[in-house]
């Protein structure tokens, strides 16, 4: 909740869907017992929102707008590790090499396009990506993700621990860290001829 704050668990569930790229997330805290805050946040075709109740009925947030939007799209680019066929797509992702250990990832959903630095391991598999995102007042601020734990399910490598970071003058400050419980994944069948 803040930089010099206690931790708090968040139990939370995401859907993504890969064509066209998107995420919907709901997400609870509970702060003591019998008040808890609910929160959502989503991009849906190209259109990111974000909204906060504090026991299902008071409304501590309701955002909508271009910069918000810019950082949904780029959580999106970010957490496509998750659902990795997504970043092979060149209708919404294309690829441009920096390094041998480093590319630039531009992920366009209609009007909308953002960009993040995937820094990548000898196993080619992504370390972290980094990207300028709004913050509060408006301001671009170098943000960034570090994948971990990576594991097998359903024949992709996905990292099961995430840890996302705004990089303050002050130094880094981690904000929030996703410990994965389990991923399932609806599969696309060919239809049969009768």
């Amino acid at each position: 909740m803040s930089r010099s704050g206690k931790a708090l668990p968040i139990q939370g569930t995401q859907l993504f869907t890969a064509d066209p790229p998107g995420f919907v997330w709901t997400g609870r805290i509970r702060m003591f017992p019998g008040v808890w805050i609910d929160a959502r946040d989503m991009t849906v075709a190209g259109e990111g929102s974000m909204r906060v109740l504090l026991d299902d009925t008071v409304s501590l947030a309701d955002v909508r707008g271009p910069e918000l939007e810019q950082g949904s799209a780029l959580r999106l680019l970010a957490e496509m590790p998750w659902y990795p066929t997504s970043l092979f797509d060149a209708r919404t992702v294309t690829w441009s090499a920096i390094d041998g250990d480093h590319a630039c990832a531009t992920l366009r959903l209609g009007d909308l396009q953002v960009s993040g630095i995937f820094e990548f391991g000898s196993d080619g598999l992504p370390l972290r990506m980094t990207a300028k995102r709004f913050k509060d007042k408006g301001e671009l601020l170098p943000w960034s993700g570090i994948y971990r734990d990576w594991r097998t399910v359903s024949g992709m490598r996905v990292p099961f621990d995430a840890e996302v970071s705004w990089q303050l003058d002050t130094g880094p400050y981690a904000y929030v860290r996703w410990f994965v419980d389990s991923m399932d994944y609806d599969e696309t069948r060919p239809m049969q001829a009768r």
